[in-house]
């Protein structure tokens, strides 16, 4: 019982680094080990992500972990770039990225949140 809780846990470990280094929730499910098929996938997924507290407390630790001082928030990124455009110092590439960054393009972005992790999946518009 102990070596298939171990394994239960490492795998969950393995979904939580996955999904916050960026990938979406299905492909972080397969790369942790749930298996191959798509749809499986993305059930196992969502049920890890809404239904399993240790998953999601998991989650928000890693995530205040990777927030600190040191890190810009979202408010600051756009100051940045705000005085940047002012300054004139390359304004339309502030611009673009201000945009992406508020998801203005198509097929940006859309956010969901979980127990306070904001997770950020990409629509390709009819992929």
């Amino acid at each position: 019982m102990g070596n298939r809780r171990s394994a239960c846990a490492l795998k969950h470990e393995r979904f939580c680094l996955a999904l916050l280094s960026g990938m979406t929730a299905a492909d972080a499910a397969r790369s942790a080990g749930y298996g191959r098929k798509p749809a499986n996938v993305r059930i196992i997924a969502w049920e890890l992500l809404n239904k399993r507290k240790d998953v999601q407390r998991r989650l928000a630790q890693l995530s205040a972990i990777a927030t600190n001082e040191g890190v810009m928030t979202i408010i600051e990124r756009k100051i940045a770039l705000s005085d940047m455009i002012r300054a004139n110092d390359r304004p339309l590439e502030c611009i673009e990225l201000m945009n992406k960054m508020d998801g203005l393009y198509r097929g940006e972005k859309k956010e969901s949140s979980t127990s306070g992790i904001t997770i950020v999946t990409v629509d390709k518009g009819g992929e």
